[in-house]
């Protein structure tokens, strides 16, 4: 009931910058209120479903405030269809997230293999919610061929990357690719195979201390599989 109550507050007030927006605008400028309002609380309600009544409302509220926005916030539109995306695996309607891939541009977004790795996640987050573990591991491993071709074309930059960079607040390519590699390998191998890799490498010089430190909390994160934020 006070999930609704705040939705209702809130879509009042969204849909009253909107109206004045319109009418001021002739539809041709979004208040950039509307917008930054839809991302705040569509962030809102899905990282806080845990923590709030109704799991599935706080969804579908942040579902209704994207879908609202996408027509009108170029801006925001890619952060909020990956967060749709989000929302729609949170849902469970992985084929419905899977069909909205289709309308989101990932051109100068991520590293460049980062929207075949998403659409192959999604399909393997729907195996295993219906059991399917060996066709999930089918998908997680040309994932993993994926993400290893993209850092065996990148050696050059890889070898430095990983010895020298602050990994906790740099957002490379080449860290990002990292961190999925090794996410998706503690996921199909077990974490006890990815651990021995990591050790291997940082003993041996090819990656510095605070990268092997993250990677270990990434692999371990290993087993927050099926909950989707978007990378």
């Amino acid at each position: 009931m006070k999930n609704k109550l705040k939705l209702f507050i809130v879509l009042f007030l969204l849909i009253g910058c909107l109206t004045s927006c319109i009418q001021r605008h002739s539809l041709k400028i979004v208040s950039n209120d509307f917008c930054d309002s839809c991302n705040k609380w569509s962030g809102y309600y899905f990282y806080n479903r845990y923590y709030l009544e109704g799991y599935d409302n706080c969804l579908d509220s942040a579902l209704m405030l994207i879908d609202e926005a996408l027509p009108r916030c170029e801006e925001e539109l890619y952060d909020l269809s990956i967060r749709k995306l989000a929302v729609l695996c949170g849902k469970q309607e992985y084929d419905k997230a899977i069909s909205f891939m289709d309308s989101i541009s990932f051109v100068g977004h991520n590293y460049s293999c980062y929207e075949p790795v998403i659409r192959r996640r999604i399909h393997a987050m729907k195996c295993q919610s219906e059991g399917d573990i060996p066709e999930r591991n089918r998908y997680l491993q040309e994932i993993i061929d994926i993400l290893e071709n993209f850092l065996a074309n990148n050696a050059g930059a890889v070898d430095s990357v990983w010895k020298n960079i602050d990994w906790e607040y740099h957002e490379d390519s080449i860290v990002l690719a990292t961190n999925q590699y090794y996410l998706y390998l503690s996921v199909l191998k077990g974490w006890g195979c990815t651990d021995r890799k990591l050790d291997s490498l940082y003993y041996n010089g090819i990656i510095n201390q605070m990268g092997f430190e993250i990677l270990q909390s990434t692999c371990a994160s290993g087993a927050e599989f099926m909950v989707f934020k978007g990378i």
